[in-house]
């Protein structure tokens, strides 16, 4: 490698990050609009009455995941995620491993942020998610205050890369199972395909 490409790698490594991450965010944008199919009736009922508040939703939905999300993961990618050294790369197995050790980091790490957040001291940061108690929709599952997404949803990822050093693939899988699970836990209509509805549905009592 000659001197000024080893300078710019950096560079080319941060912009690469940035792209999937826009990726991902577009994915995750995506997937949130086809599962709000699932919750018409919902929504024309936030839009009747609250018709400030579904803006809202998708204002943050919008920051959060294109503002956010896209810089996180070059972060992410470009300090701590395995880049493959020419004729070796991870495993399978050590994808997978390192997929699981995400996962269950993220999780970790999104509870403890979670139950902070129900404090006085920090109810802020998660007040504006707490609006969709009664009309739940898939939108509202990244419709957080900028500090509750960066808080409890990104940190944990950084976290676990550090923690858990997995490949792109085993990060890209994880968010994936993570991103998915958060949209289907706030899509009621589809709630019997994830077990973890019930338990999230404490606090979103009601739904329209």
């Amino acid at each position: 490698m000659d001197p000024s490409s080893r300078i710019l790698a950096p560079y080319y490594g941060a912009a690469a990050g940035l792209i999937t991450g826009f990726q991902v965010a577009l994915c995750t944008l995506t997937l949130t609009a086809l599962l709000e199919l699932f919750s018409t009736k919902t929504v024309a009922s936030l839009l009747k009455t609250t018709p400030g508040l579904y803006r809202a939703c998708v204002r943050a939905n919008l920051v959060n995941n294109l503002a956010i999300g896209p810089p996180t993961y070059a972060l992410a990618t470009e300090f701590f995620v395995y880049k493959s050294d020419p004729g070796y790369s991870y495993s399978l197995l050590r994808s997978a491993l390192a997929t699981v050790g995400l996962v269950v980091t993220h999780a970790l790490g999104y509870h403890y942020a979670h139950s902070q957040m129900h404090r006085p001291q920090m109810y802020w940061a998660h007040k504006f998610h707490h609006a969709f108690a009664k009309h739940v929709t898939p939108s509202s599952a990244n419709a957080v205050s900028v500090v509750e997404y960066a808080y409890a949803y990104m940190l944990p990822f950084v976290v676990g890369c550090a923690v858990c050093a997995p490949d792109e693939r085993a990060l890209l899988t994880a968010v994936a199972v993570i991103s998915v699970n958060n949209l289907l836990i706030h899509t009621p209509a589809l709630e019997v395909l994830n077990p973890l509805s019930d338990e999230h549905s404490f606090f979103h009592p009601s739904s329209v």
